[in-house]
């Protein structure tokens, strides 16, 4: 079985620090919606605090492929970009190297 590279201890403790600020920043503010990527299965520290506070909604929001097309987004833009691709003032610049 293949380690969890998010599951060292600096990651671990990046996720502590980041429950406590999402927490804080709720009981501070009269936070009522988080919107948030995500596609997997697994719980995000995010949802959770929603959830923790009640009366807090919590949504995916993630992207179709489709609108990441029209958009001009490659579907790859969350492991860097190829060829490197940058939004800038809403148009798709493509860079070659």
């Amino acid at each position: 079985m293949t380690p969890d590279l998010f599951d060292n201890a600096q990651a671990l403790e990046q996720r502590a620090h980041f429950r406590e600020l999402l927490s804080n920043l709720t009981n501070e503010n009269d936070i009522q919606f988080v919107g948030e990527e995500w596609g997997l299965e697994k719980e995000t520290i995010a949802h959770a605090v929603a959830e923790e506070k009640g009366g807090i909604l919590w949504e995916n929001i993630n992207t179709s492929h489709e609108d990441l097309d029209t958009l001009g987004i490659p579907l790859d833009y969350m492991n860097g970009h190829t060829p490197q691709r940058k939004w800038r003032n809403g148009t798709v610049n493509v860079r070659m190297q």
